[in-house]
């Protein structure tokens, strides 16, 4: 096969980074058994039984925790992309490695910036040795001997931190202390010593300022201190009552002053006038007329919102007030003249709607619609007002309860009555009607004939065709 020969200095050069105690791994574009071979050419392979070989599609399948796992066991990667250089260096510098990084082509470039220390080989682009560390490898360099130097001074202190770390063991075993342990306890001793050097600096510095602090001194100061606080507290509270009365004496003076405080006083004379407690216990309609009905006996009291008399106004009419839901009453207005139906022949009557009122009694959901009446009509005279629904014309006006419905339309029953040699029998008819108008209690229908009797109620249920019975006395 052809392929790159392999430096003679690499075997040695990867053995003294081995025991620096730094990991190579090999990242070529060359085929799986050609990596191999150089990896094991220059020792890289060497005495590891774990190693790890991923061409670039298996480490591309891993996630990113999955690559950190396997991280230490990693040696080489073949058919490597760029990106994988890069996606190496960012999972090791995120598991908190210092990686070093080296490259001689433009691709390598982003990989050697990413790196904490970037090595442009000596006979690579310019791109990469730009995007490397100044101390790029060259042998020839004059600047190799400073890095020679660099890597003997990191054995070194690797050795010394060893030696160190072998006679920590050591001692710990000796005291019989876990580590975990011993860790804990010299974190607190160092936090000690850092506590008693602040304050120490603290009380320098305070000593400089005020001279020498005894006990003496510091109590005498303590309780000028607290008597300080004292006077000041007293102070306070005496502001914030004085302030709180010239806001109160203000406040009343406002009061007096405003105009609440005259139309209250307006208001107080009204109720004892309303109350007899103002001189005068005379009470004047508003309006001339005839008083039909007093409610009151001389002498006696009576309640507020009571009715004390009523008043037929002669000269203004009559009125006629009217119970309607709130959908009911948008649908008419101030002045609209609503249709009489009376029991005889001959009355003109005329009825226009005067106003509409909130009805108290339905909790505001229903109006009150107030009619004039005006023509020939005497108090206590039964009308029927028709409003809202003009130039319809109906048959009868019937319970709203006795209106049935199904799916052939809206219908009542009626009684029919059949003879039989035993006597009359009476029949539940179906009667189909067209409702014109309703409210919540009655609906006026069409499809009825004269003389028809609406069944309305009954003791179970019925349905047409069933045999019924006339309740008694009707």
């Amino acid at each position: 096969s052809i392929r790159d020969a392999v430096r003679a200095d690499a075997p040695e050069a990867v053995a003294r980074l081995r025991e620096a105690g730094v990991q190579t791994v090999m990242i070529t574009g060359d085929n799986r058994e050609t990596a191999v071979a150089i990896a094991r050419e220059c020792g890289i392979l060497v005495g590891k039984s774990d190693a790890l070989v991923l061409n670039s599609a298996e480490l591309a399948a891993l996630s990113d925790d999955e690559v950190a796992k396997r991280l230490s066991r990693l040696c080489v990667v073949a058919r490597a992309l760029p990106s994988d250089k890069s996606r190496l260096v960012r999972i090791a510098e995120a598991m908190g490695r210092t990686v070093g990084m080296t490259g001689d082509g433009v691709n390598d470039a982003p990989a050697l910036r990413l790196a904490d220390v970037g090595f442009a080989m000596g006979s690579g682009t310019e791109v990469a040795k730009a995007a490397s560390d100044p101390d790029y490898i060259n042998p020839e360099s004059p600047n190799h001997g400073a890095a020679e130097a660099r890597y003997l001074d990191a054995v070194a202190t690797r050795d010394a931190w060893n030696a160190a770390a072998s006679d920590y063991r050591i001692k710990l075993e000796s005291y019989n202390v876990p580590e975990t342990e011993y860790n804990v306890l010299y974190d607190k001793y160092v936090s000690a010593q850092q506590a008693v050097a602040a304050a120490q600096s603290n009380y320098s510095a305070v000593t400089a300022k005020y001279g020498e602090i005894t006990e003496e001194s510091y109590n005498a100061a303590n309780e000028q201190v607290k008597q300080a606080e004292k006077a000041y507290d007293s102070a306070m509270e005496t502001l914030r009552a004085e302030q709180n009365n010239k806001e109160i004496q203000d406040k009343i003076d406002a009061l007096n002053n405003s105009a609440e405080q005259k139309n209250l006083e307006k208001l107080r004379e009204k109720v004892n006038e309303l109350s007899g407690e103002g001189g005068s216990n005379e009470v004047t309609a508003k309006v001339a007329g005839t008083v039909s009905e007093i409610n009151v006996r001389a002498g006696g009291d009576a309640n507020a919102q009571e009715t004390l008399a009523v008043i037929e106004l002669t000269d203004r009419g009559y009125t006629v007030s009217i119970s309607a839901t709130a959908e009911q009453a948008k649908k008419v207005t101030v002045g609209d003249t609503a249709e009489v139906t009376t029991y005889w022949w001959g009355s003109e009557i005329k009825a226009v709607l005067d106003s509409i009122k909130n009805d108290p009694q339905s909790g505001g959901r229903n109006k009150i619609l107030v009619f004039t009446v005006s023509g020939d009509v005497e108090p206590g005279t039964n009308l029927n007002l028709s409003i809202g629904q003009k130039s319809q014309n109906y048959d009868s006006i019937v319970p709203k309860s006795a209106v049935r419905s199904d799916t052939n339309g809206k219908f009542v029953l009626v009684l029919t009555q059949k003879s039989s040699p035993i006597g009359n029998r009476y029949v539940a008819t179906r009667v189909d009607v067209n409702v014109l108008a309703e409210d919540d209690v009655s609906a006026a229908v069409t499809g009825l004939s004269y003389g028809d009797y609406v069944i309305t109620t009954s003791s179970k249920p019925i349905e047409a065709g069933t045999l019924v019975r006339m309740a008694e006395g009707a």
